[in-house]
Parts: C-alpha cells; sequence; structure tokens
C-alpha cells in the first residue's frame, strides 16, 4: 500500500479507530483506482483554463484558414468586425 493509499483511508475513515464501513472502503477503493485518471484530468482542465485568457490577433484572416467551416470562418469574421465596430463606437462616444 502507498503512502497516498493509506490518506485517502485516513481521509474517509476521518482518524477513526473504528472499523469502516463498506460504503467509505469502497469510496477508497474508487478514490485509489481513479486516482491517476482524476490527476490527469485536473492537469489538463488547467491547461484548457488557461488557454482562455489567450486573445486571437485582430488581423487574423479567418477565411484563410481551410481548416474550419465556411460557416465559423464567417462568424469569427462577423464577430470581430463586430467587437472592433462596438470598440471604436465607444471611443467616439468618450469624446
Amino acid at each position: 500500500m502507498y503512502a497516498s493509499d493509506c490518506s485517502l483511508l485516513e481521509q474517509h475513515n476521518q482518524g477513526s479507530s473504528d472499523p469502516m464501513s463498506d460504503a467509505a472502503k469502497e469510496a477508497v477503493e474508487i478514490d485509489i483506482k481513479y486516482a491517476d485518471f482524476i490527476e490527469r484530468q485536473t492537469k489538463q482542465l488547467q491547461q484548457t483554463t488557461a488557454k482562455y485568457g489567450k486573445k486571437l490577433s485582430s488581423d487574423m484572416d479567418y477565411m484563410a484558414i481551410k481548416t474550419i467551416s465556411m460557416e465559423a470562418r464567417e462568424k469569427l469574421s462577423k464577430v470581430r468586425f463586430d467587437a472592433q465596430h462596438d470598440t471604436s463606437m465607444c471611443r467616439k462616444s468618450m469624446r
């Protein structure tokens, strides 16, 4: 048994010296069985979340990207146009 397995046992038994219930034993077994998977998924989620903060270039030519559908290229181009339009309108109203 690994040290991490012992800590999982302690978490589910909450330091009690009483025998663990069947439900607690099952929970520990599941935690141990899926610990690597959960750790990988957590790392992947952190990496994906970090990517959300990155912005696309404002002069990117979406129509030149052939690996996405025409509909997606059109929508991306429209969103960029709308965002630029909104920004210019805000600047005008601040003057």
